[in-house]
């Protein structure tokens, strides 16, 4: 898992905010990294490019050149000694090049800030992240442009980065808990990982103290318990998935969902029933579709919630992902690829 992360740039420091990252992740898995560029077209060409191509003449030589040398660069940086490393120029819209060009290769990961820049052209929210977002079929990490770095978080090691992992009792959404593991014990080395395993219990708009406290509701609370503890047990099984990751679990309250979750990770939980002791999360990490009861989480009700919401990184799990155990060497270089 994560042995091949693409890493798209545009030549801001903003974009470039994902690369330690990507690299952390890319040593503790013995992975590759995939930097990938896309050159704007003219406006008249932008809206029928779907597909990578060959580099027209509207498309200024030096633009391509200037290209071109950044991700030479990029790739002989020092801090990538060691990691396997191959480019892509593209020309067209950001968001269509990037996802079109990972279905040709064999990506596990995405890794990118939240927004970019390139001249006058600014990757936003709406036009790139938010977009690549609703179509990856992988895995995608999103970094805040104004957060810093995540890989600095906690620049002495005294405690893991710290992900939480939004559950709801279904299956799919228990997709996210082992790349979030996976995740936490890269950034966290030479500690080991940290998951906060948590469910949010919708609570009714116009419930009171005494409503919160009846009987269904404490039937909700027994059951989300029921289906976190499960879900810690069954983590927790698998070595191979957790590599000594440590678990917490808590069932919270809220009024919204997605609210919800950011409260929980940004203002922290208790650590266990006994303590009032607070932990903030570092990362969130959830799938983009779920299901508990009547309740459906679906990308543009949370996960775009949460990209707007706070300035975490945000780990997405598409719910139709399926971990591929690929080879570290699997992937080949292509005959395209810009060195």
């Amino acid at each position: 898992m994560f042995q091949h992360i693409l890493v798209p740039l545009d030549g801001s420091k903003r974009a470039e905010s994902a690369l330690p990252v990507a690299a952390s992740i890319a040593r503790a898995t013995g992975g590759s990294l995939l930097f990938v560029r896309v050159v704007s077209l003219p406006t008249d060409h932008a809206l029928y490019v779907t597909e990578p191509f060959v580099l027209p003449q509207e498309i200024p030589a030096t633009e391509c050149q200037t290209a071109s040398a950044y991700l030479a660069t990029k790739k002989q940086a020092p801090e990538f000694e060691g990691i396997p490393i191959q480019t892509r120029l593209l020309v067209g819209m950001p968001a269509q090049q990037i996802l079109s060009y990972m279905e040709t290769q064999e990506i596990d990961l995405i890794v990118m800030c939240s927004r970019g820049e390139t001249g006058l052209k600014r990757w936003t929210r709406g036009s790139v992240a938010q977009n690549v977002l609703r179509h990856s079929h992988v895995p995608v990490v999103i970094l805040h442009e104004s957060a810093g770095l995540l890989g600095d978080q906690h620049p002495t090691k005294r405690r893991p980065v710290r992900v939480l992992v939004a559950l709801n009792g279904s299956s799919l959404a228990e997709k996210t808990v082992q790349p979030a593991a996976l995740l936490s014990n890269a950034l966290s080395e030479p500690e080991k990982g940290l998951l906060h395993l948590v469910h949010v219990l919708r609570i009714p708009e116009r419930a009171h103290e005494a409503e919160e406290r009846s009987a269904a509701f404490q039937l909700d609370l027994a059951v989300a318990r029921t289906h976190l503890r499960l879900a810690e047990e069954s983590f927790l099984e698998n070595a191979h998935t957790h590599a000594g990751c440590l678990v917490q679990a808590s069932v919270v309250g809220a009024r919204e969902i997605a609210s919800g979750i950011i409260r929980a990770a940004e203002d922290g939980i208790p650590a266990t029933a006994e303590t009032e002791a607070r932990s903030a999360c570092d990362v969130i990490a959830l799938t983009t579709h779920g299901r508990s009861g009547p309740e459906r989480w679906v990308l543009g009700s949370i996960a775009e919630r949460l990209l707007d919401g706070t300035r975490l990184p945000l780990l997405v799990v598409p719910s139709s992902w399926d971990a591929k155990p690929y080879l570290q060497d699997a992937l080949a270089t292509p005959a395209s690829v810009t060195s």
